[in-house]
């Protein structure tokens, strides 16, 4: 595995840090029934799905913290067995999943992966806390149901109990022993503890080799005579600026993003971030205020307005026009949108410069008109009058509808709702439409007669 292109066929295949989770937690377990029994390894039938690789799942972990028999052979079930110890057992199942002495023999990028996926895993989910707490949380569960349990299967809540005690007391002693082990295993020195910040609050994240803890300060078991790997990632659109540390030396340089370090005593570590680059926006629309702009999720209705934007951050920009108005297309000065079509109403937009953007609308002309007929008959052609108009301001609209003695017969005040005819008899109605324009606000008076005809 240290001949490159032996190793790029075997990756090409083969997830190897799967294997390496599959070994590391088996190992801090102590699992004894696996490799011969109980191993899944599986790949994706989909061309385009992303589990094309071999890999690995976990099954039935019952032979676990020294509890039940030893079916794989196992060295040592005990508390104090030494991480590496799997990495010698063989091939148990025949089935060459043992592969592990041979990748970190030959590869030293695997074999310090190796070792820090052993140490990351310690510091997350096989941290004392971390089992602790997901064992309380399964005895909530699982305590109310157990009397009925014990009555059913002859034994009593008290040997339960005692049982538990004796899982926590596996799992307290595991967190100890596992970091002496690691050191016996693998020549560390340590282990220290190391705390990373990262200043001013919840502007970025640090990866620490295989993990990106959620929360900060966040503080670890970490060990000399392994290289700990670590990357700096701004959010929210801030920046790196530069690392902080007491007691280590960072390669290439504190002000690098992407550095390396070997622990030799303890330490905090903290990654500072600087806000982006801020740049004003214009956002303006022609004719003035004719649409909504939406803009980086905040809706702008009064024009001109202005926005602050951080540099090389993607913003997304769409317009919805007043009513009455159509949209025609966008300018933007100074930025390039992710499209060539200024006549879509979305688009995106990284900034590197101030800029002004201006949406251009088109106002709807005003029209009315009216047949001079129709027929309620129900045959669904021309069953109801309804005058058609736009650009018609729905809050000033009246039409009324008379008989021959100038009663009314029918009123409305909704441009869009027609007269069915209903109960009137064939014969000439007069009418009269009282309106007023949507942009222009002037008023109009008009008046007419509708045959109605059976």
């Amino acid at each position: 595995m240290g001949d490159a292109a032996a190793f790029a066929y075997v990756d090409a295949r083969y997830n190897w840090k799967s294997l390496i989770d599959y070994f590391c937690l088996n190992s801090y377990v102590v699992c004894a029934d696996w490799l011969n029994w109980n191993t899944i390894w599986w790949k994706g039938l989909d061309p385009a799905g992303d589990h094309k690789k071999w890999g690995y799942a976990l099954w039935d972990e019952d032979a676990t913290f020294g509890h039940y028999g030893n079916f794989t052979g196992i060295l040592d079930q005990s508390v104090n067995a030494d991480p590496c110890t799997v990495e010698d057992l063989g091939d148990p199942g025949g089935q060459g999943h043992t592969v592990m002495r041979k990748l970190i023999d030959e590869n030293e990028m695997i074999h310090n992966y190796y070792v820090n996926r052993y140490i990351d895993l310690g510091n997350t989910v096989f941290s004392c806390d971390n089992m602790n707490h997901l064992m309380d949380s399964l005895l909530t569960m699982v305590t109310p149901e157990m009397p009925a349990q014990c009555a059913r299967w002859g034994t009593s809540m008290a040997t339960w109990q005692a049982n538990v005690q004796v899982l926590r007391n596996f799992i307290d002693g595991r967190c100890i022993t596992t970091q002496q082990g690691l050191i016996d295993c693998y020549d560390l020195e340590g282990p220290f503890n190391v705390t990373f910040q990262v200043e001013p609050p919840l502007t970025g994240t640090i990866s620490i080799n295989s993990i990106t803890p959620p929360v900060y300060p966040f503080t670890g078991v970490y060990y000399g005579g392994i290289t700990t790997g670590l990357v700096a990632q701004g959010v929210d659109g801030n920046a790196f600026d530069h690392w902080e540390l007491n007691n280590h030396v960072l390669s290439p340089s504190e002000l690098d993003s992407i550095v390396t370090l070997e622990f030799t005593t303890t330490d905090t570590i903290t990654a500072f971030f600087k806000p982006p680059i801020q740049y004003e926006v214009v956002l303006l629309t022609d004719p003035p205020n004719t649409a909504t702009i939406r803009f980086d999720g905040q809706s702008y209705t009064s024009f001109p307005a202005i926005a602050s934007v951080g540099e090389d951050i993607p913003i997304d920009v769409s317009v919805e026009p007043n009513m009455f108005y159509d949209f025609l297309y966008w300018e933007i000065k100074n930025n390039l949108p992710n499209t060539n079509d200024s006549t879509k109403r979305d688009f995106n937009v990284r900034f590197f410069e101030p800029d002004t953007i201006i949406a251009y609308l088109k106002p709807q002309e005003y029209a009315f008109w009216s047949s001079n007929a129709f027929s309620p008959n129900g045959d669904g052609i021309n069953d109801t009058w309804q005058p058609w108009g736009n650009v018609i301001d729905p809050d000033e609209f009246e039409l009324e509808v008379y008989d021959r003695w100038g009663q009314v017969l029918y009123r409305s005040n909704e441009p869009n709702v027609g007269w069915d005819g209903s109960s009137a008899p064939v014969g000439v109605y007069a009418f009269r439409v009282h309106l007023r324009e949507g942009i222009t606000h002037d008023q109009h008076q008009m008046a007419g007669h509708v045959t109605l005809i059976r």
